[in-house]
């Protein structure tokens, strides 16, 4: 697949723009706090994307660099208890429904950007997909992790408990 620069990016930052919309809508509509906060935090990062891709459009250059999704952002994602979670915060269809899609698009980005970065024609174009790669990869990790807290908090709080204990 050889594909002009300019129409990869064009492709880009319609994904991007449409995750940010699909993770607005998501945030809005959700019953959780868990789901509210997980795809409010995706939407401002697809902000950041759409950034990007503008600014390397532009210029040629990367605006960010990699960050990774640190523990701190995460804990302020999960920052509740078992307990309140099972009292206070219902789940609803749509949350459960709004992360298996989430997790579906993110999967359908990587597998975009890894194309792009395959066909790219020179360095630079190739690490600014690879870039996207990996931050699709990040955000669907913290979609399951969601996804998984929210399903089921006791057996994600069992896990987490159990991975700090062998860390």
């Amino acid at each position: 697949m050889i594909m002009d620069i300019g129409k990869s990016l064009r492709m880009a930052l319609e994904n991007e723009q449409k995750g940010m919309k699909m993770y607005e809508g998501f945030a809005k509509k959700a019953k959780n706090e868990i789901t509210k906060r997980t795809f409010r935090f995706l939407a401002d990062e697809e902000v950041k994307h759409i950034d990007s891709i503008k600014e390397f459009a532009k210029t040629g250059k990367m605006k960010v660099k990699l960050r990774p999704i640190t523990e701190v952002k995460v804990k302020t994602i999960f920052k509740t208890s078992v307990s309140h979670f099972s009292k206070k915060v219902k789940t609803g269809t749509m949350d459960i429904e709004a992360h298996k899609l989430g997790m579906e698009l993110e999967e359908k980005s990587y597998d975009l950007y890894e194309k792009m970065a395959k066909a790219a024609k020179d360095r630079k174009s190739k690490e600014f997909f690879v870039f996207l790669m990996k931050e699709e990869s990040l955000h669907y990790d913290l979609i399951r992790n969601a996804f998984d807290f929210i399903s089921d908090p006791e057996s994600w709080y069992a896990g987490e408990e159990k991975r700090m204990m062998e860390g």
